[in-house]
């Protein structure tokens, strides 16, 4: 698989919580991808990949700035039939920050529920006359088993935004957090970056 598609897939898994998409930008648009997001985020693979296969260094903190770009389309696509995506394009970014121990400790116990620091996404979002800046805040929780992901809770606890943005992006993490709209798509992604992607990139494939 080529970087730039294992990239977009890191984009997913870091920033996935939100809606749980990912695609590079395909269209016109006020918004525009960082010139350093592709180079980001292959860092950013690279160490956490690193972490997910050799299991060591177990001890301070993964912390990784990343930034993603979604087209009109691609969040239309992405949408789920109880929520409709009604916006133009879209820019999230955060700094990840986790600690590696427990990273390894997650696929290393036979079951364990880890919650995530909390961290505060910082989106912007495109309208028909403007570009509305949107600030969520949230602690995901993922359930392991054997190492591999079983469960993921995006548990949003603060959005910042104008109200129309604010509603359908909490009705998202809600509808996620209760029905599980797009919970087979990131537990596949989550668990298809860990076994198979990362010993490529560790491997320098």
């Amino acid at each position: 698989m080529q970087t730039g598609m294992r990239s977009a897939r890191l984009a997913r898994v870091a920033i996935m919580f939100l809606l749980g998409l990912a695609a590079p930008i395909g269209q016109a648009s006020a918004i525009e991808p960082r010139p350093d997001e592709k180079e980001r985020l292959k860092k950013c693979e690279k160490s956490l990949c690193q972490v997910l296969v050799s299991k060591k260094p177990a001890s301070g903190d993964l912390q990784c700035p990343l930034s993603k770009v979604w087209s009109r389309k691609t969040m239309k696509e992405g949408s789920a039939n109880k929520l409709r995506w009604g916006f133009g394009a879209a820019k999230c970014e955060v700094d990840l920050k986790v600690p590696r121990d427990m990273i390894v400790g997650a696929l290393s116990a036979a079951e364990i529920k880890v919650t995530i620091p909390s961290h505060t996404v910082e989106c912007e979002v495109e309208r028909e006359s403007s570009v509305d800046k949107a600030q969520i805040t949230l602690a995901p929780i993922i359930e392991f088993k054997d190492g591999k992901a079983k469960k993921i809770w995006i548990n949003v606890t603060e959005i910042k935004a104008p109200g129309v943005v604010k509603g359908v992006v909490w009705s998202a993490a809600q509808l996620e957090d209760t029905v599980g709209v797009f919970q087979r798509r990131m537990i596949k992604s989550v668990n298809k970056f860990i076994t198979e992607e990362c010993p490529k990139v560790v491997a320098g494939g």
